[in-house]
């Protein structure tokens, strides 16, 4: 496991995002008009969110003495500025991240299909 302090987001990095209070497994960044915005699965304790099953964790992400164990269906999008310094990398296990991407490509998928 890697843990690093710095601005440079990176895919695949473990930031916590103090606007929702939860870890998210960044998937993309997006840098429009010298903004710059994070899409998240984010990491949480409970195993629902918004009145909705989360998806348990084959690990567990334990950080700051709270134990991470479900992704949260609802993939979201916020600034960068939302985000810590402080991340981590290589924490998530095989299962784990094919879990995320999973959840991610639904996100993209249904993405696709609203209309705009």
């Amino acid at each position: 496991m890697k843990i690093g302090r710095d601005k440079n987001y990176k895919i695949g990095q473990i930031r916590f995002n103090f606007i929702n209070k939860h870890y998210g497994h960044i998937k993309a960044i997006i840098i429009r008009n010298n903004k710059t915005k994070i899409t998240s699965v984010f990491i949480s304790t409970g195993p629902t969110s918004e009145n909705s099953d989360n998806i348990e964790m084959t690990g567990k992400l334990a950080i700051n003495g709270k134990e991470g164990k479900y992704f949260i269906k609802r993939v979201r999008t916020y600034d960068s500025k939302t985000y810590t310094d402080l991340f981590i990398e290589d924490v998530l296990n095989k299962e784990d991240l094919s879990k995320s991407d999973k959840i991610y490509e639904i996100y993209l998928e249904n993405k696709k299909s609203q209309p705009r």
